[in-house]
């Protein structure tokens, strides 16, 4: 393979294949020439728990397409274009290309970019800053959620300062985090005498960027964002799902691009007729994108981030128009909001109105090999913490609200700062011992006797760094 030296159009950026869940057969790497290197990594993408979600499409991998720059000596903007390549899988989340020996790369990571637009072309050369403004994305909502089980979500990544020394035949540069490059809003209706017949996004932006930008992150490395990349002249449209008759919730339908709170911030606005009414036709009721934490403030639609809103109470009539919903502000329905940015590091689960946010993954918990080795889970949910029962997994009691214990572990609920937020801590009662057939051992904690999750705990002859992650992403396999 040679370095790319003409230009490249973003429509023929490759995404030469596309992956099929059942069948075993895998595109062959190209064998790497001289002054080349064949480098492998693994994908990890996000993912959360809902009662709305079905499946894990939003977490798919069917395309991965490397776009590399010269990085030295240069700035992250500054850095420029030097030439494209095709990733293969080789089973699971684990991917392979063929990249050039070079110092100070920066490599970006473009997965199922099926839907890419273009303003242009990228030559070599161009500088990041260039680059970026091209990658645009423009597929509506509807086409994004009726082609993701065979497209996914389009994803984006990135790993700066990558060095393959010469004469290096074989390089693996570890987990590249994922980022998706858009929004989601799941509804779910909890009163009875309210019947749902559509959801629409008001004034949403009709493009985004694939790529994001790092300033734009709440910290270096995190997968959660404080600010929106919205294109310049945004142009915005209203969007509409249409709920099957007798449903009761929106899911994996209502995606968005990314937008800022001024000068027209994106809000929900969901029709339907409300028990007691008079009128023949469904009326409009506005909602709006608030923090979970500040239900008064609006906040900014940014990628990577799932807005969950439960509608607890319907009083009366909305509005007779769309147009009149989206002047409005929200009235006579009652709802909370709950947003989380879909990190590696972050769950959630819900049960109707009540949720349980854990900040670290919980289902595989690894401690040291002494005895008093801990680690802890913190958690923010809206169940009032005297309903958290615990005990090892399998016992038939009913558990205790402050600690549980198995034969070599122990879980504690520890004081809360507040009735939202609590910590879990997880300790060893024994020393390791290789020979031992307990050192993996569950929990079980239930919520008010509806949610109910495991913890499981493992304890290590070495000590680990707090946490094992897994990483339990969906590849589709070819």
């Amino acid at each position: 393979m040679s370095q790319l030296k003409n230009i490249l159009s973003l429509w023929t950026f490759t995404t030469a294949f596309v992956l099929g869940a059942c069948s075993d057969e895998r595109t062959p790497l190209p064998a790497p020439g001289a002054n080349e290197c064949e480098v492998t990594m693994r994908l990890s993408v996000g993912q959360e728990h809902s009662a709305t979600r079905a499946g894990d499409a939003d977490q798919a991998l069917h395309s991965l397409d490397l776009l590399v720059f010269d990085g030295k000596d240069k700035s992250l903007d500054d850095a420029t274009f030097l030439y494209s390549r095709t990733a293969y899988t080789s089973g699971g989340s684990s991917y392979q290309a063929v990249l050039l020996q070079a110092d100070s790369l920066d490599v970006y990571f473009a997965v199922n970019a099926h839907t890419l637009a273009t303003n242009g072309s990228i030559t070599e050369g161009m500088t990041w800053s260039a680059v970026k403004e091209l990658f645009t994305l423009n597929t509506d909502p509807a086409t994004l959620a009726a082609n993701i089980d065979n497209q996914g979500l389009p994803m984006w990544g990135m790993y700066k300062g990558l060095c393959i020394d010469k004469g290096s035949a074989y390089k693996n540069i570890g987990t590249i985090s994922l980022v998706r490059a858009v929004a989601l809003a799941d509804v779910t209706v909890s009163d009875a005498t309210f019947t749902l017949s559509q959801g629409w996004i008001a004034d949403a932006v009709t493009t985004g960027y694939l790529p994001f930008s790092e300033a734009n992150r709440s910290a270096a490395g995190s997968n959660v964002f404080d600010k929106p990349d919205v294109p310049v002249s945004p142009v915005y449209k209203d969007w509409k799902y249409d709920v099957p008759t007798g449903g009761l919730s929106i899911a994996n339908q209502l995606y968005m691009y990314e937008n800022d709170v001024t000068p027209r911030p994106s809000k929900l606005i969901l029709a339907g007729k409300w028990g007691e009414s008079q009128k023949t036709d469904s009326t409009f009721y506005p909602l709006a994108f608030v923090a979970t934490d500040n239900a008064s403030a609006v906040r900014a639609v940014t990628r990577n981030t799932k807005f969950y809103i439960v509608i607890t109470k319907v009083n009366g009539d909305g509005y007779n128009t769309l147009e009149e919903a989206k002047k409005g502000e929200p009235q006579n329905m009652d709802y909370q909001v709950v947003d989380w940015d879909q990190q590696q590091d972050g769950d959630i689960l819900v049960d109707g109105t009540k949720y349980l946010i854990l900040d670290k993954r919980w289902s595989d918990i690894h401690i040291g090999p002494s005895v008093g080795s801990y680690t802890t889970l913190s958690f923010t949910t809206n169940y009032d913490l005297t309903q958290l029962l615990m005990k090892p997994k399998g016992d038939t009691g009913n558990g205790s609200n402050t600690t549980a214990s198995t034969t070599r572990f122990r879980l504690d609920l520890l004081t809360t700062t507040s009735i939202t937020e609590a910590t879990f801590k997880v300790s060893s009662l024994e020393a390791y011992d290789a020979s031992a057939t307990d050192l993996t051992q569950e929990f079980t904690v239930t919520c008010a006797g509806k949610l109910t999750f495991d913890i499981k705990v493992t304890q290590d002859a070495n000590d680990p760094m707090d946490w094992h992650l897994g990483y339990p992403t969906t590849v589709d396999e070819q």
